[in-house]
């Protein structure tokens, strides 16, 4: 063949390469921008499909998240779930663990908590807490020289409870606490009186139900069910309400039963009232009200290395409050309807509002932006199944900022289109996400016959935090 013709069939094939690699180029690099922090919302968890091995994975409602040893953990709960009222053969279960083990995994079971009552049914319907523990080494001074011992533990919340610990991925052991409560809360706290470091879990409790009223605490012992030795008697706090939430703070220990804040005295094993809301709208003194939720340690932004407590007060305002564990004065930094309400246009369809379930959870740490998960409900027809968050930007003040999370095209039949709640999240343990991608989900079943409507949600950072435009967009 003649080298001119060569040359020029060359040049022909070059030249009609070049778009392609441009094309690919542009793809790699818009790939690149939209991944990990840029990521769009996607369905990570769809109740009402069968994991690998045949277990049935629905549930009505997920619960809490956890990341320990490298893995995702949910609790899905079934309160409320009605299958037959929908017309669904699904079959009946009971509260799960499910654990993610990788960001190309499937969800799979982890554990049921499949335990028959007297009568017939499920013992356990859904998990009040999930939570990592982490036990320390102590010297005579009380203090930590090293770590003695790492576990996941989740207290039961239905009519009757339990806390449970994981023995092995797939192992789990009733710790055998000395009480049927329900329990909502767990926390780790040293007890300088007894130069101990305890596991302390609170009453939970039905919302119609006298309840257990005293606080129980247990140490690690390895010989001991599920590693944990509970104290055989509880500390009576004399609440009226459940205890929906514990934190060590600054070498203290909260916990929160509404209408208040209280704090272990460690000397008399006894428990003093920091703060009290001052309670003036009637629904807020109802059942459907539980007060503070998700407390949370943070520093104070005007003074270096001080502790202060957050919180935000179910019922009406839904207000998140600044507290002073050592003045017992409390700030109101946002009136959650007042927020809702000016970014909607109107007030929520419900007089509830949750403002912070579990925790706020930091999924930012420049600068430090935490996420208060809520329970709202837009006015607006085009928004009424959107489920939505608020994020706390540490500043003095603090910046508040109204998120939402649209439904997307669900895979499996629900009872209900609406997402109606973020009730947990937490930043993705894995490494290909770098730390800029967030799982979140929830549902809430409100006191309705539901089924197959807890969902999850993953997303990058940025999206999520993406600035709402408003209902009339």
């Amino acid at each position: 063949m003649h080298i001119g013709l060569v040359r020029k069939i060359l040049l022909c094939v070059v030249a009609s390469f070049t778009p392609l690699c441009c094309s690919f180029a542009v793809t790699q690099a818009a790939a690149q921008q939209t991944l990990p922090a840029n990521e769009p919302y996607s369905i990570s968890f769809s109740a009402g499909r069968y994991d690998a091995r045949g277990n049935y994975l629905g549930g009505t409602e997920l619960m809490n998240l956890a990341t320990f040893q490298g893995k995702l953990y949910a609790g899905i709960g079934y309160w409320m779930d009605r299958p037959a009222v929908f017309g669904s053969s699904d079959p009946p279960s009971s509260a799960q663990i499910l654990v993610l083990d990788s960001k190309l995994a499937r969800w799979r079971q982890e554990y049921i908590f499949n335990a028959a009552n007297g009568e017939g049914g499920f013992k356990y319907h859904r998990l009040g807490a999930m939570e990592v523990i982490r036990f320390h080494r102590f010297d005579d001074a009380g203090n930590v020289v090293g770590p003695l011992a790492e576990m996941l533990a989740v207290g039961l919340d239905s009519p009757l409870g339990a806390v449970y610990t994981q023995i092995s991925p797939g192992k789990w052991e009733d710790t055998r606490i000395p009480t049927s409560s329900p329990i909502r809360s767990l926390a780790v706290h040293y007890d300088r009186a007894d130069k101990a470091e305890k596991i302390y879990a609170g009453p939970g409790g039905g919302q119609d139900r006298v309840i257990d009223r005293g606080i129980y605490s247990g140490v690690y012992d390895p010989s001991a069910p599920g590693r944990i030795r509970w104290n055989a008697s509880s500390e009576d706090m004399g609440i009226e309400n459940r205890v929906m939430s514990m934190v060590d703070c600054g070498g203290n220990l909260y916990a929160a039963a509404k209408p208040s804040i209280y704090r272990r005295d460690d000397e008399n094993r006894t428990w003093q009232t920091v703060y009290t809301y001052p309670i003036s709208d009637e629904f807020d003194r109802t059942k459907y009200a539980s007060g503070f939720r998700g407390l949370t340690c943070v520093n104070d932004p005007g003074r270096d290395g001080k502790k202060i407590l957050l919180s935000g007060f179910e019922g009406v305002a839904g207000d998140i409050l600044r507290i002073d564990p050592e003045t017992g004065t409390a700030a109101v930094e946002l009136h959650s309807r007042q927020l809702l309400t000016q970014q909607w246009g109107a007030g929520p369809q419900k007089p509830d509002i949750i403002a912070g379930y579990n925790d706020a959870p930091v999924v930012k740490r420049s600068p430090e932006t935490r996420i208060f998960t809520v329970l709202a409900r837009s006015p607006n027809s085009n928004e009424e199944n959107s489920a939505w968050f608020i994020s706390r930007t540490a500043a003095n003040p603090p910046h508040y900022a109204l998120h939402e999370v649209n439904p997307l095209r669900w895979p499996n039949s629900r009872s209900d289109n609406a997402l109606w709640s973020v009730r947990a999240v937490t930043v993705s343990p894995f490494p290909e996400d770098q730390g800029q991608v967030l799982y979140l989900g929830g549902y809430d079943g409100h006191f309705q016959p539901d089924h197959n409507t807890a969902w999850l949600y993953r997303v990058g950072i940025d999206t999520a935090l993406g600035r709402y435009e408003g209902a009339s967009r």
